[in-house]
């Protein structure tokens, strides 16, 4: 929602709490606009800046599968 909806002050104010007040979601926020970015194929100067995102997500899904003890799906 912070990313791509229209919100009031209210609204983004108490989601600027929730993020300050848990780091894994400020890191969730800042991956899921970096690989938005990404998609959208902003120029980055880094010429390994798509890699290690899609790096990120790969050990991201390792990290959240071996959390809940899910098994990894196809692709």
């Amino acid at each position: 929602m912070l990313l791509y909806d229209e919100m009031s002050q209210s609204e983004f104010d108490a989601a600027l709490a929730v993020i300050k007040a848990d780091p894994a979601m400020m890191t969730a926020l800042a991956a899921s606009q970096f690989v938005n970015d990404a998609l959208q194929g902003h120029l980055c100067l880094d010429d390994n800046f798509t890699a290690r995102i899609m790096q990120y997500i790969a050990v991201s899904e390792v990290e959240r599968l071996a959390r809940s003890d899910e098994k990894p799906g196809p692709g």
